[in-house]
């Protein structure tokens, strides 16, 4: 639609201050900033006057790969403010996949299973699917090395093989070509914990090769957090790729004061990270399981977990009674955080109706039987199909993390069962929090690592800023800004505009006219749509 948005503070994503200008929206771009602007004939005049206006959020990491396939699938994303999706992060996209691996991988992806049919197996295959949809919002996938390996070899933990090396580096030029943004690293989960140096020089690599980025969920958050990182600082020097860390954070209480070194490697090598403004997590419960246990496959280790020797092998590694494999870094969130700290929150099959959201100890409790008990049974009749929401962190840390400048904010959703609040709450309960009850952040400081920062280290050239001639990608939003209850929509957010068209007002969404675009690398726009 032709609009002009009359006696607003434009916030342009910069980090400079908010100023008072008008600004009209023609032919979906911005095609005018001015002090004043008189309606034309035609256009709709919106008046803002008490209003933010600022570029749309673009949530930088995400796992909304099949919410985007969905009809109002980001429905609670575009009501905060979210204009663009980053994809596939974690090592978990949904592609590259064989037929034959397919199911199994879909049966314990952490980035959820709807039931609907998966006809892509390469990357153009997932864009041109993609395509086919009318999108609700701009997608910029990522390839993640995880679902590339499992693709391969499944879960064998065995190096690959230099025919795999071949067809691994096969797939991410595919991948790459297609126009597929960046490549992801998820060096917690299964497989890529089995990832070699050499596995992920020649990803690191192809990606410099090509000019994409890396995203990388570190091979530890806690107690080996500095060396996970110095881990991937080697790598991207050797390589020359462009690195970014997901979700930065520090697990477990103990950990804290890693954040300052961690915080100062940051500044040495000059890159950036994206973070959520909570102090909880959500993620596979699968992943509570060492390393080590898995390497004869994730359908051989849960076939085990009824045996009581297994269950007592993890009951030893979880109190942090028994030493862990050397060499094998692993987030022990049971002995790091405590039971009490942790809550299952889904699981497939029903295995865990009975005892859905309580504390695993208080879970345990009811069922009569160890924590360590519990959490195998479950993982047992899920069939690994878990997730669970773990705190980790107090909240001074999450406001250290906020404050500093190379960071940007990112929900890390995951949809489905159980979803965690950020997942509709991620960009409100910024301002609201940390903005106005807080003075953490200035409001054009929050902005800017919601819009012009992300658009910078993603390379999105006609998003992120307000300015003549990018994408009208736009958010109107009020003081009364809040975090809603999850499943409701955030108060104070007025309008939200991608690609020109208006897709929800005062907290309601609009269905008009499909306006999102899939963002490719070094394309403007998707010439599919």
């Amino acid at each position: 639609m032709n609009c002009v948005f009359l006696g607003g503070m434009l916030v342009d994503g910069t980090g400079g201050p908010p100023v008072r200008a008008d600004l009209r929206v023609k032919d979906g771009k911005i095609h005018r900033i001015a002090q004043t602007l008189k309606p034309e004939p035609g256009e709709t005049a919106m008046d803002i006057t008490g209003a933010w206006l600022a570029p749309g959020f673009i949530d930088c990491h995400t796992h909304s790969d099949l919410a985007a396939m969905q009809d109002g699938g980001l429905d609670a994303k575009i009501l905060q403010g979210v204009t663009t999706e980053v994809t596939g992060q974690c090592g978990l996209s949904v592609f590259p996949l064989p037929s034959e691996r397919r199911e199994t991988w879909r049966a314990i992806s952490v980035i959820g299973n709807p039931p609907f049919a998966w006809g892509w197996g390469s990357a153009h295959e997932w864009l041109t699917a993609l395509a086919a949809r009318p999108l609700e919002a701009n997608v910029l996938p990522f390839i993640g090395a995880g679902t590339l390996r499992y693709g391969l070899v499944g879960d064998d933990p065995a190096p690959l093989d230099a025919g795999q090396m071949l067809r691994y580096q096969a797939a991410l030029e595919e991948a790459f070509a297609s126009g597929i943004a960046g490549i992801s690293f998820g060096l917690i989960y299964v497989p890529a914990i089995f990832s070699t140096r050499d596995e992920l020089e020649l990803a690191a690599l192809t990606a410099a090769r090509f000019g994409r980025p890396l995203a990388v969920h570190l091979r530890s958050e806690s107690d080996e957090l500095e060396a996970a990182l110095r881990e991937m600082l080697e790598l991207a020097k050797k390589t020359g790729v462009h690195l970014h860390l997901s979700h930065l954070k520090a697990i477990g209480f103990k950990n804290r004061p890693q954040l300052d070194a961690v915080l100062a490697m940051v500044d040495r090598a000059g890159i950036g990270f994206d973070h959520y403004p909570y102090p909880w997590g959500s993620t596979s419960l699968l992943s509570l399981i060492p390393p080590h246990m898995m390497r004869d496959g994730v359908t051989h280790l849960l076939e085990r977990l009824g045996d009581l020797s297994v269950q007592n092998e993890l009951e030893g590694g979880w109190s942090g009674g028994r030493a862990l494999e050397q060499g094998a870094p692993w987030d022990n969130l049971p002995a790091l955080v405590g039971w009490k700290n942790i809550r299952i929150v889904h699981a497939a099959h029903g295995a865990a109706d009975d005892c859905r959201g309580f504390p695993v100890n208080e879970a345990a409790a009811l069922r009569g039987c160890s924590p360590s008990a519990l959490v195998c049974q479950v993982l047992r009749d899920a069939r690994g199909d878990a997730r669970m929401i773990d705190e980790y962190m107090e909240e001074e840390a999450v406001v250290q993390i906020l404050r500093h400048p190379a960071g940007m904010i990112a929900s890390d959703s995951l949809f489905g069962p159980g979803a965690h609040p950020r997942v509709s709450g991620c960009f409100p309960r910024v301002f609201e929090r940390y903005v106005f009850d807080r003075p953490v952040l200035r409001l054009e400081e929050a902005v800017r690592k919601m819009t012009g920062a992300t658009a910078d280290w993603l390379g999105l050239e006609e998003r992120g800023l307000l300015r003549e001639g990018l994408a009208a990608d736009l958010v109107v939003f009020t003081g009364e800004i809040a975090e809603p209850v999850p499943g409701s929509a955030p108060p104070g957010i007025r309008l939200v505009m991608i690609n020109g068209e208006v897709v929800a007002r005062d907290g309601k969404r609009v269905y008009g006219k499909p306006s999102g675009m899939i963002l490719r690398a070094n394309e403007k726009n998707d010439p599919l749509h």
